[in-house]
C-alpha cells in the first residue's frame, strides 16, 4: 500500500483537525518522495538516514534482537559510547513498554533508561520516546530521543510513515540471519593452503581490499551494520575466490592471493573483482572500496607476512 493511501485510509480514527491532518499529510508525502527505495546490502542503512533526516529527528534507532539481547542495528546521531552501551536485555524491554504504544518520558521517568546512553548522549537527552512492536513475529525496538524540553517530534507522524521501513528492517534482519552463518578463514588453515598452492604454482600475486573509505560514508553506522556489510563483501568474493587462491580476512581488510604459473594481468584481475563487488552495493558506495595489487612472490615467509600486515 502506497503511504499515500495508508494514510488517507488509516489516519483519519485519529480525526485530527483538517489543518492538522492536511500538514501530516502534506509531510509524509515529501518523506515518501525524498528517499530512494531498491535491494541492494547497504541500502537499509543508507535509506535509514534518509529517513530520519525527513522527519526531522536528531537521534533514532532500530534494535534488533540478537539472542536473548537487544542490539543497536540502526542508528542515527547517537555517539560511538551509546552504541556499546546499549546492549539490553529482552526482559528489560518486556518489563518496561506497555504493548506496541510509544512511551514517553523526560525528567525523574526517563532514570532507568540512562543506563543505555552514553555520558555524551545523556548530556544531550531531555525526552526519550520509545516503542516495542513486532514485524512478522520479530520483536523490535524503536527508540527517538529530544535535547528539548517540550516535545517537537510527532510520534502519531512517525507511526503514520514506520511502515516505510519496514521493508528495510526485514531486510537488515535476512541480513543478520545470513551473515551469522558465514565464518572467515584461520590462520592455520590458511598456511596450510599456501603451502600446498605453492606446490602446484610457481608464485602467488598479492591484492588487498581496503573498506576504509566506504565504511567512513556512512556516517551511523554502527558496529553490528559494519559486520553485516563486512561479512556480504567477503561472501561475495569467496564466490570468485576459489582453491588454490587465498581469501583472509585481516582487521578490516580482505587479503587476497592469487597462484598462477604465469604472468598475471593485475589490472584485469582487479577489474574482476571490482565487478563482482559492484552489484551487492549501490554504486557510489561500491566505487569507494579500494582494491591494489602489490607485487607477487614465490617465498611462502614473504606470503604470509602479506596477509598480516
Amino acid at each position: 500500500m502506497g503511504l499515500y493511501k495508508l494514510i488517507t485510509e488509516n489516519y483519519l480514527r485519529f480525526q485530527k483537525d483538517a489543518a492538522v491532518f492536511q500538514g501530516l499529510l502534506n509531510h509524509a508525502e515529501h518523506i515518501l518522495n525524498s528517499v530512494s527505495f531498491n535491494s541492494l546490502t547497504d541500502e537499509a542503512f543508507i535509506f535509514f538516514n534518509s529517513f530520519v533526516e525527513e522527519l526531522g529527528i536528531s537521534k533514532m534507532a532500530v534494535l534488533l534482537p540478537d539472542n536473548n539481547q537487544f542490539k543497536m542495528y540502526l542508528s542515527y546521531g547517537f555517539k560511538s559510547g551509546t552504541e556499546e552501551q546499549m546492549v539490553s536485555t529482552k526482559d528489560f524491554w518486556e518489563g518496561t513498554l506497555p504493548g506496541d504504544r510509544w512511551l514517553s518520558v523526560t525528567k525523574e521517568d526517563i532514570v532507568p533508561f540512562r543506563q543505555i546512553f552514553s555520558d555524551e548522549d545523556n548530556a544531550e537527552i531531555s525526552i526519550l520516546h520509545v516503542k516495542r512492536m513486532e514485524l512478522k513475529k520479530v520483536p523490535i525496538i524503536i527508540l527517538i530521543t529530544e535535547g528539548t524540553k517540550i516535545s517537537l517530534v510527532d510520534t502519531e507522524l512517525v507511526d503514520i510513515v514506520l511502515p516505510s521501513l519496514y521493508p528495510y528492517i526485514e531486510k537488515c534482519l535476512n541480513l543478520k540471519r545470513l551473515t551469522d552463518n558465514i565464518t572467515f578463514p584461520s590462520e592455520f588453515d590458511t598456511a596450510v593452503n599456501i603451502e600446498n598452492s605453492l606446490i602446484e604454482n610457481s608464485k602467488g600475486f598479492l591484492f588487498e581490499i581496503s573498506l576504509d573509505s566506504f565504511f567512513a560514508s556512512f556516517p551511523n553506522l554502527t558496529g553490528e551494520a559494519r559486520q553485516i556489510l563486512f561479512k556480504v563483501l567477503f561472501n561475495a568474493l569467496s564466490l570468485l575466490i576459489k582453491v588454490p587462491d587465498i581469501l583472509y580476512v585481516y582487521q578490516d581488510k580482505i587479503k587476497i592471493i592469487r597462484f598462477s604459473n604465469n604472468e598475471l594481468d593485475e589490472d584485469l584481475f582487479s577489474y574482476q573483482l571490482k565487478k563482482t563487488i559492484s552489484p551487492v552495493f549501490s554504486e557510489e558506495k561500491a566505487d569507494l572500496i579500494d582494491i591494489k595489487s602489490s607485487a607477487s612472490s614465490s617465498d611462502i615467509n614473504e606470503l604470509t607476512d602479506f596477509l598480516h600486515r
